[in-house]
Order: C-alpha cells, then structure tokens, then sequence
C-alpha cells in the first residue's frame, strides 16, 4: 500500500532473526531499495543465544519470549536520494531498561 501510494510509514515489531541473518539477505535489500529511511530498533533478548550487556548483566526480552525482538519503521518519501538514510540501535541489557528508553 505506501509503495502504491508512493510515500507513508510501515512499522512492525517482529524476531530480530531477519537482521543478520544470511537467508534474509533479499529482504534487507529489498527494503533499503524500497525505503528513503529505515529506523531499527535491535532489542535483541534471544535467551537461545545467552547474550550479555556490555555489564555483564542478562539480556532480557521485553515480551517474555526466547526469540530476540526488533522494532523498524520504514519511511518512504516518494522523491529517493542518494543520501538515504538507514539507523540502526541496539539495546541488549534488562527488559525493563529496554521498556524505559523504547517508551
């Protein structure tokens, strides 16, 4: 639909999986080739791949599931520059520092 459109806003929150993931190399492309901007928010918390803060503290999921979470928000202006714009943060520590800075 915003592609149709030619400008808006998708947001999701989804498993982070996609993000470093080799398989999901098309989809990267694909939405960066979409996109003028793409926001990602890695909150990571994958309890399978036992992930410490730099602390040393656990890194928690904010859902209370074993697989990491991400949050995006892509942007499409209709005009695409070559100067677009890709962000990408990472939070790996305690779900509720997480819940603080994401709200």
């Amino acid at each position: 639909m915003v592609v149709k459109n030619g400008e808006g806003i998708v947001g999701f929150v989804t498993n982070h999986g996609y993000l470093d993931n080799p398989t999901f190399r098309g989809m990267r492309w694909h939405l960066m080739d979409t996109f003028n901007s793409i926001y990602v928010i890695d909150l990571h918390g994958n309890s399978k791949k036992k992930e410490v803060s730099p602390d040393r503290s656990k890194d928690e999921n904010v859902f209370n599931i074993q697989q990491g979470v991400s949050i995006m928000l892509a942007v499409l202006t209709g005009e695409k520059k070559k100067d677009d714009l890709q962000k990408y943060i990472e939070l790996i520590c305690g779900a509720n520092v997480k819940e603080n800075s994401i709200s």
